[in-house]
């Protein structure tokens, strides 16, 4: 698999900005609304997506969000959350998607945990990735024949690159170092969780090709 994903966005400063605490150190989120097109049975259907950023104290025991106080203090880390809602319609019946990724908000955004669910008429499926001693450790429950109960662990590259993160790592604040001014870069590349989901294939590293612009465009 080979993609090409485009990053409209201004370079990147070579360290995190002073004030990234100051404004997400506030208990308050931000909400993105789009329209949706997603391709599914051989055709592109309509939707709407949501993406919600909010930073949150987070258990590196449990990996779930962390209540004040209940964990002992090297046990609690900071993570950037973003839940992405996808709602689309195909024929009678509508899917409600939802991905959840966990990341430190510190130079390389290293990940925690990505979790997915996905409903429709037919039945769900849950996902989950969790990072540990250098690996993905990955769990999946899903009513489809042939794929209800599955473990496995997936080698992590250090240059690797998550479709389901992209929204974190490539956002302009301050942590994007290896993409600066108009390049491009080749990384290592592993596809969303739905994308595996509509696909019904295992999840498996590709490459991708990232494209920043120099300039801000809108």
């Amino acid at each position: 698999m080979r993609a090409l994903l485009m990053v409209l966005a201004a370079a990147a400063p070579p360290a995190a900005p002073p004030d990234f605490w100051t404004h997400w150190g506030d208990g308050r989120a931000e909400l993105c609304g789009y329209r949706l097109t997603q391709p599914r049975y051989g055709a592109l259907r309509t939707g709407v997506a949501v993406l919600v950023f909010v930073t949150e104290d987070f258990s590196d025991t449990l990996r779930v969000k962390a209540d004040p106080g209940k964990h002992p203090p090297k046990d609690v880390y900071p993570v950037m959350k973003l839940n992405a809602i996808r709602r689309f319609q195909t024929g009678i019946y509508d899917y409600h998607v939802m991905t959840s990724v966990f990341a430190r908000p510190v130079p390389g955004w290293p990940l925690a945990k990505v979790s997915f669910s996905s409903q429709e008429w037919c039945g769900h499926v849950y996902q989950q990735l969790l990072w540990r001693d250098g690996r993905i450790e990955s769990e999946r429950h899903s009513y489809f024949d042939g794929e209800a109960d599955a473990r496995e662990v997936i080698d992590w590259k250090s240059d690797g690159v998550l479709e389901d993160a992209l929204p974190i790592t490539l956002r302009d604040w301050g942590f994007s170092s290896s993409l600066r001014g108009s390049t491009s870069m080749a990384v290592p590349f592993l596809r969303s969780l739905l994308r595996a989901r509509l696909e019904h294939r295992r999840l498996e590293w590709g490459r991708a090709t990232l494209t920043r612009s120099g300039e801000p465009r809108r």
